[in-house]
């Protein structure tokens, strides 16, 4: 697999860059996932 410039970014920041975006989308799931089980709740 070659290494491509993405965005001016070497691979091996784009795949650091990459890791922290779904570790920060993991996060907002789990908050969101709470919201929702929150708002079930309130529902019920």
């Amino acid at each position: 697999m070659k290494t491509k410039k993405l965005v001016g970014l070497t691979q091996d920041e784009y795949m650091k860059l990459f890791g922290e975006v779904r570790e920060a989308m993991e996060e907002g799931c789990k908050w969101y996932q709470r919201a929702g089980y929150v708002a079930n709740e309130d529902v019920n």
